[in-house]
């Protein structure tokens, strides 16, 4: 994926404690980027699963989210050092009664787009939501 605008907002998180300041941040930015409400809440909770997921499967526990926007595109993409060996994740639902592998699907369902990309440094996820006008 293109590298984010240097200027893009970042927000490090390692701990769970991190997910409020998190959901404050994509709240903030969503409404300035004219978001209707239902679609701030809808950004605010793929992305809140994104960052849980870094911080609960990750080595460490930590990672970025960085916020910017594109000409007619909000963009959130969370970085983190893990490594996603499926492929397929968040493409295909989990098996039926599974406790776990739902966020992706959700967060996918959430967006207009979401993007993953995972290499030796880390896996990369990138979501779009549409401007409205």
């Amino acid at each position: 994926m293109p590298v984010p605008p240097a200027d893009a907002d970042r927000y490090p998180f390692t701990e769970p404690e991190h997910l409020t300041r998190v959901r404050a941040a994509v709240g903030r930015h969503a409404r300035a980027a004219g978001l209707a409400p239902d679609r701030c809440g809808d950004l605010q909770l793929a992305v809140d699963g994104l960052v849980a997921n870094s911080i609960r499967h990750t080595p460490a526990g930590d990672g970025v989210l960085i916020i910017w926007r594109e000409p007619g595109l909000l963009v959130c993409q969370v970085d983190d050092r893990g490594h996603l060996a499926d492929p397929m994740a968040g493409r295909v639902p989990p098996a039926r009664g599974a406790l776990h592998g739902h966020g992706l699907i959700l967060a996918n369902t959430m967006v207009d787009l979401l993007r993953a990309h995972t290499g030796p440094s880390g896996t990369s996820f990138r979501v779009h939501l549409h401007l409205p006008g």
